[in-house]
């Protein structure tokens, strides 16, 4: 009951825009880095392998390391609950000109082509997700895009039942 709560909160306080930015400086390779270790207690049980990969060298940048937590922290969570047991997660960090890029990539359930356009909508979920009775209400991806927009990012997604899900997060790179 208290994440319903805090999701509603933490949606409300972003779209009144009432967050307040305390950036920090950060290597946002080894920021992910430790919250993918902080999940081992989530997938061991289900004995989903993690892996992260960093394709080039990640430049030290500044952003509000709240907010940042908070997005991964959820697309993490989310490919926890969607991967079967046995599945794996990706993480993939590159540099690309003056932004890095984040790619996670699970080997779960998938996402219906028709629910992709209304993803990032508040409430939104897709049948799938619904049919596994998996616990959400739809606001934890509505708030990973208000966040990274927010922080001047950006956030895609490709997927296709029973093919898995790759989220795509762009950050301009800040000093």
């Amino acid at each position: 009951m208290f994440n319903v709560i805090q999701g509603l909160l933490d949606a409300a306080k972003i779209e009144q825009g009432k967050v307040d930015q305390k950036p920090e400086t950060v290597k946002l390779d080894e920021f992910i880095g430790k919250i993918l270790a902080e999940l081992t207690h989530l997938t061991s049980g289900k004995k989903i392998q993690v892996k992260q990969s960093v394709l080039h060298t990640i430049p030290e940048t500044s952003y509000d390391l709240i907010l940042v937590r908070q997005v991964v922290q959820n697309l993490l969570d989310n490919a926890v609950k969607y991967t079967p047991d046995g599945g794996e997660i990706d993480s993939i960090l590159s540099c690309e000109k003056n932004r890095i890029h984040w790619a996670l990539h699970d080997t779960g359930i998938g996402i219906a082509k028709e629910d992709l356009d209304h993803l990032f909508e508040k409430f939104h979920r897709g049948d799938n997700a619904q049919k596994l009775d998996a616990y959400g209400m739809g606001l934890g991806l509505y708030t990973a895009k208000s966040i990274m927009d927010l922080l001047g990012g950006e956030i895609r997604c490709e997927s296709e039942l029973e093919h898995g899900t790759t989220f795509h997060l762009y950050l301009p790179l800040k000093k």
